[in-house]
């Protein structure tokens, strides 16, 4: 589901009123919205190229067609949305064609101008929700932050590891480590249930991932300090 707004936007009885809305627009051209810290949530922003790439919204695609971790519904946030190349935005169309009940999707724009008619004209546009919520807030450090640590275990990321930087690898590990171990322990579980059911499943490349990751799930029901086993983890999978 994709909610969006104009001019401000405070996510409130964001659940109860999902209930009712499928989709909406936020529109603001001086503020980001940004999400707390959670494995069932995650926050799209352009690259350092400032784009938003067709790779990174199948990421997302594939991510929100997943179960929730710990919550109910999970959330995703696409801020500057009008970032996203033509290629990625007909992806997007697809994914809120056929929308994961589960997944509430919030996109973010500071024009409509390059955004495609066939994505705006699935939207409700609303000034506004009431109530606050500190699910969604304005990002008030105006900080870019990195979806890096929930784009690291997925199929695209991990056969083609060239995607995500070696900063971001370990920014994205330190991040996940804050996590409950046994939320760090289902996404290593569902990452190997995404290599086996992906188009790579029968490759040697996915029997060695499946491998590491399953190695690396020993260590952590094994107690192992989760960022050291989440570093470890990343170079053997990505290397140096």
């Amino acid at each position: 589901m994709l909610y969006c707004g104009y001019s401000y936007c405070q996510i409130g009885t964001i659940i109860s009123f999902m209930r009712e809305k499928s989709s909406f627009i936020l529109i603001n051209r001086e503020k980001k919205p940004t999400l707390s810290l959670s494995p069932d949530h995650i926050l799209v922003t352009p690259n350092e190229n400032g784009s938003i790439t067709i790779d990174t919204i199948r990421s997302l695609k594939e991510w929100a067609y997943l179960k929730p971790f710990s919550q109910d519904e999970k959330i995703a946030v696409i801020v500057d949305a009008q970032q996203t190349t033509i290629e990625a935005q007909n992806a997007l169309l697809k994914l809120l064609e056929e929308p994961p009940r589960q997944t509430i999707l919030l996109l973010h724009i500071d024009d409509e101008k390059n955004v495609l008619p066939t994505i705006l004209s699935r939207c409700e546009h609303i000034t506004a929700l009431t109530e606050f919520s500190e699910l969604i807030r304005w990002d008030e450090s105006a900080r870019e932050a990195s979806s890096a640590h929930h784009l690291l275990f997925t199929v695209d990321s991990l056969f083609n590891d060239d995607q995500i930087s070696y900063k971001d690898r370990f920014d994205g590990a330190n991040e996940i480590s804050n996590f409950d171990r046994q939320e760090i322990i289902t996404l290593l579980d569902q990452t190997v249930t995404a290599i086996h059911r992906s188009q790579f499943s029968h490759s040697e490349r996915a029997a060695d991932l499946s491998q590491k990751l399953l190695e690396a799930k020993i260590q952590l029901i094994q107690n192992a300090n989760t960022k050291l086993a989440l570093e470890n983890l990343l170079l053997k999978i990505y290397g140096t």
